[in-house]
């Protein structure tokens, strides 16, 4: 590797890139493409691969092993560490990426001998936006090993820096069938650890999320009420922030079998715990909308908003962990919402006008301002308006049953049928839009429909 001149400068410590992979053509090369420069070498451990991956590697000059899966990711980690020859090693997943406009600063982070590990942060991208999470992945050559089967953590001598050199993972951002077997694979993992190690609140924290991903709620429940009485010290931040992730997954659960009260009651508990604790407030505003106290939920989002608006200018450790920590575009529209139902019409339009300009690609936000509109009789605003998601590209379903009750309140049945057949191509099982087409239909005489007509009813009918 030693061809890259950006990384010959200052007589820096060398480096090791430390991987393990198994088909993971998907991601490996943007991966290897982000370290390139930044290493002196790139070693990696193959699990057994049966894609593209080994040829990836060895095109970007990496020094590839092969080695048998033994059910571990620390035995595999700690393999990868046994070939590194530098002085520093920088342990990255293939679905993750480095900043490169950090790389100066993790070279000049890695000059200094009073700590032998760098705390980075690791920004993953979510369906409904972006999780951060502060991890050690830098660290000196035989000062640390990996512990744990599943969900490892570093062990090291000495101290550790904090920092805020960016990783991005894109790996929970996957299909909905690959995301099935993550979570299948790792929770046989979890169980078989948390067998071992039962009261430890880091696994127990993780099997509890992995059940969540599964929609287990009731193991959940169960598993969430017994780690929150896990005993642990007030002085550790580790600790207490897996605390607060068995909260939030508990509370999670609580919603989805109806025990709001309960839920609420989980979270306030956390908040007096972390009272700046991003995840706790965005949980309660949504707690509170669904017992219908929008001024109560709107104190919780503020609240949020506020705190990251600090935090996006000087980012704090002390946010060790945090699920919603880019959640302001759904933060918005939730506020949006709540203003809608308190009667402060304006108060809504500018919330959803504020969560579509953090996230144009969002079509529900969309949806909710045209919604808004048409409760106002303001047609041609929300006509404009969903002219312009269809013509991005973006509109759904919900678009264009929106555009069919707009097209009825201006008179205008023939293009309202065509709005509302878009809706259903988009989304067969949209019941709403089949009954606003059959009643079209057959106030518009079209009789020779009919056949189509009786199709449709009986799917309403099984469904």
């Amino acid at each position: 590797m030693r061809e890259h001149p950006a990384i010959q400068d200052n007589e820096r410590p060398t480096l090791s890139a430390c991987m393990i992979v198994k088909n993971e053509e998907k991601f490996l090369a943007q991966c290897l493409q982000s370290i390139r420069s930044a290493v002196d070498e790139i070693i990696i451990v193959d699990t057994g691969s049966t894609d593209r991956t080994v040829d990836i590697a060895q095109s970007f000059g990496a020094k590839v092993y092969k080695h048998p899966w033994k059910n571990s990711f620390s035995e595999a980690r700690n393999h990868s560490l046994s070939y590194a020859s530098c002085d520093w090693i920088l342990q990255i997943d293939a679905d993750e990426t480095l900043e490169q406009a950090d790389i100066p600063l993790f070279h000049k982070l890695i000059t200094t001998d009073s700590y032998n590990a760098i705390f980075v942060a690791i920004y993953s991208e979510l369906p409904g936006g972006q999780a951060k999470h502060y991890f050690q992945r830098i660290f000196r050559r035989g000062k640390a090993h990996f512990e744990g089967i599943v969900h490892n953590q570093l062990v090291f001598e000495g101290k550790v820096l904090e920092s805020e050199i960016r990783f991005y993972h894109y790996g929970y951002n996957l299909s909905d069938r690959d995301m099935e077997i993550k979570y299948k694979r790792t929770g046989t993992l979890l169980r078989q650890q948390l067998a071992e190690n039962p009261n430890n609140i880091f696994i127990l924290a993780n099997l509890i999320r992995n059940y969540r991903n599964e929609h287990n709620f009731d193991k959940v429940i169960e598993l969430g009420e017994q780690g929150l009485k896990i005993s642990i010290s007030q002085t550790n931040l580790v600790s207490i922030n897996q605390r607060q992730r068995i909260s939030i997954d508990l509370a999670h659960a609580l919603l989805n079998r109806n025990q709001v009260d309960r839920a609420e009651e989980v979270c306030k508990k956390a908040l007096r715990e972390k009272p700046d604790s991003f995840d706790i407030l965005i949980v309660l505003g949504e707690i509170m909308m669904k017992k219908g106290a929008f001024s109560d939920a709107l104190q919780y989002l503020k609240k949020y908003l506020i705190l990251k608006e600090k935090e996006d200018k000087e980012p704090s450790f002390t946010v060790l962990s945090a699920d919603f920590y880019y959640y302001e575009p759904s933060a918005y529209n939730n506020i949006g919402d709540c203003y809608k139902h308190l009667g402060l019409i304006h108060e809504a339009e500018v919330a959803y006008k504020k969560a579509i300009e953090r996230d144009k690609k969002e079509t529900l936000y969309y949806s909710n301002l045209v919604n808004l509109y048409i409760s106002q009789n303001r047609l041609q605003e929300a006509q404009d308006l969903t002219c312009t998601v269809i013509k991005s590209g973006i509109a759904d379903h919900l678009t264009y049953l929106l555009l069919g009750k707009m097209f009825i309140a201006q008179g205008n049945t023939s293009d309202a049928i065509n709005a509302f057949r878009q809706s259903i191509r988009l989304d067969n099982k949209n019941t709403t839009a089949h009954t606003y087409l059959i009643n079209l239909l057959i106030q518009d005489n079209q009789l020779e429909k009919q056949r189509s007509i009786n199709r449709i009813i009986s799917f309403i009918q099984t469904t």
